[in-house]
């Protein structure tokens, strides 16, 4: 049972709250005001239908009277305003009531009016009565400012205080006569303007008076995190080489689409003058299966005559939602070694060969290694035939310089050795 109750206490809680959230939401700057100063206040609609007018900002009497003002009115921002008005001279002593009429809010899918209001006093005094204008002084592009205070009550002086960033040439106080009106201009310097609250406040008889300095209030939309669907297979974010005039690089760029739907017309562009000594043999890669990975080459100087100097720029991978760069810095510094021009009618796809000489680290920490130029294939029949013709030389003049050694019987030998002397 008692289970019961709290939760039907929760849900009672919750709902007070959304109501009070469903209506405007006043702010007086004073409690208490003599007939003739100046009210400022501040009214947040919230999530309310429409913006809020002139002609729905109302003064009451306790009785219900309405007292004729002149309000005025401005936006801060995200649903924000300012008010101010002067109060009638004549107003006699009491309970008024500061409204904000028929607001539109949708509440429980119904679209419904409300009317806010702040219960204040005034009551009379002997000290001056000054009216200020503006009540608010609401920043943008502004350097100077102007206040117009009007003394409505007994001749005094008044004094200002200023927090930093804001300048003036007030410093001694100002007369400001009954019956008459005055305006006092200030510099600002918003470099300076560090103050949380910047505010010109006016000091007369024993009476302080604030004039707060807004600035407006700039809706924030919350985007979207981009949900990234590329991936650079690489550890670094800038490439930096450096190059002998004539020098030639060349390497993969790897990316990878690591999201789960297939990306059509991928996008290469090299940026900066990067693009003087930087090329590739392709800037579009037509389709790239989810979780599979490409690569494009680049060569660095592939015509081995970039100008000695240093290029810097980016190379962009965009596809999806992702748009991924690669800053290059490539320094060509003086050397010996001569260009290597191309070889004629030839074209590279990422799976060619390369003869420029290859540089791993081009592109730092690709996953996979570089492609290594492929070794000529031996052709068995011609290593044969030439191991067999050296041997035939070689066997040819050993058999031309032996002596030739006629064979002979025994009997023939012993007659020649008796027909000796």
């Amino acid at each position: 049972m008692y289970s019961k109750q709290i939760v039907w206490m929760i849900v009672f809680l919750c709902s007070l709250s959304l109501i009070s959230a469903q209506e405007p939401q006043i702010t007086l700057y004073k409690t208490e005001y003599a007939p003739g100063e100046t009210l400022q206040a501040e009214v947040n609609l919230g999530n309310a239908e429409t913006p809020l007018f002139t002609e729905q900002i109302a003064l009451f009497s306790v009785l219900g009277q309405e007292v004729r003002v002149a309000p005025f009115l401005f936006s801060r921002g995200e649903d924000k305003y300012v008010v101010y008005f002067d109060l009638p001279i004549t107003l006699v002593e009491g309970i008024y009531s500061f409204e904000a009429e028929e607001v539109p809010y949708i509440v429980n899918q119904l679209l419904k009016k409300i009317t806010a209001q702040k219960t204040f006093t005034i009551k009379e005094s002997a000290n001056p009565v000054l009216a200020f204008s503006p009540g608010f002084f609401i920043l943008k592009d502004e350097k100077e400012l102007e206040l117009r205070i009007e003394n409505k009550k007994t001749t005094t002086d008044v004094i200002f205080n200023v927090t930093p960033g804001i300048k003036h040439v007030y410093n001694t106080p100002q007369v400001v006569q009954e019956g008459t009106k005055r305006t006092f201009r200030f510099v600002l310097d918003k470099k300076k303007l560090v103050d949380k609250n910047p505010m010109i406040e006016v000091l007369y008889g024993t009476t302080s008076y604030t004039i707060p300095l807004l600035l407006p209030v700039v809706k924030t939309i919350k985007q979207p995190q981009k949900k990234e669907v590329l991936e650079l297979l690489t550890n670094a974010d800038l490439v930096n080489h450096t190059i002998e005039f004539g020098e030639t690089l060349s390497g993969p760029l790897r990316f990878k689409n690591k999201g789960n739907e297939t990306l059509y017309n991928i996008t290469l562009a090299v940026s900066g003058d990067l693009g003087l000594i930087v090329s590739t043999n392709r800037s579009v890669v037509a389709e790239l299966l989810p979780n599979n990975l490409t690569a494009v080459h680049f060569w660095v100087n592939k015509e081995g005559t970039a100008a000695i100097r240093t290029y810097e720029g980016e190379i962009t991978v965009q596809g999806g939602s992702s748009t991924l760069s690669l800053q290059m810095v490539i320094e060509v510094i003086a050397g010996s070694r001569e260009p290597i021009l191309p070889k004629e009618n030839k074209t590279s796809t990422v799976d060619d060969d390369s003869e420029e000489p290859s540089f791993p680290s081009v592109f730092p920490g690709t996953k996979d290694p570089e492609p290594k130029p492929k070794k000529k294939e031996i052709n068995y029949n011609v290593l044969i035939f030439i191991i067999a013709f050296v041997f035939a030389v070689i066997g040819f003049f050993i058999f031309r310089g032996r002596r030739t050694v006629e064979k002979k019987t025994f009997g023939e030998f012993m007659q020649g050795r008796n027909q000796r002397p």
